[in-house]
């Protein structure tokens, strides 16, 4: 059995909670290569919580966005932050974002119908709604 004899099950009274929040999220995969550009942004979906570090700077602090919409081709993608000195939606554009901008780490991937927009919510404003 080698590596699978020291997998153990935990066992957790609080299953049904468990599985909600297990519907609100979705697994992130990795393993696509950046294009050439270095645009990482735009391989991001809609509705993405990330985390990233700014490469010119020498703080510890990130910085963390959600994406909360993208023009088609994702030449503008819009952003937004929990930092208050920042607007509540920022349009960016991808390429000049990710060359002073590194990801960092995703943190989730939201399903807006399910749960509330947490960088809304902090930031007092809706997600654009698509007609």
């Amino acid at each position: 059995m080698g590596d699978l004899a020291k997998v153990r099950l935990v066992v957790d009274n609080n299953k049904e909670e468990q599985y909600r929040m297990a519907d609100y999220l979705k697994l992130v995969t990795g393993g696509k290569e950046l294009p050439p550009n270095g645009d990482w942004l735009s391989l991001l979906d809609v509705d993405t919580v990330f985390l990233v570090k700014d490469k010119r700077s020498p703080s510890f602090a990130l910085g963390h966005f959600k994406i909360l919409d993208k023009t088609e081709g994702s030449k503008t993608v819009f952003l937004g932050s929990t930092n208050p000195q920042m607007p509540p939606m920022i349009p960016v554009e991808p390429v000049r974002f990710c060359q002073q901008y590194s990801l960092h780490e995703v943190i989730c991937i939201t399903d807006a119908d399910l749960v509330p927009d947490p960088v809304a919510t902090d930031i007092g404003v809706d997600k654009p709604t698509q007609e």
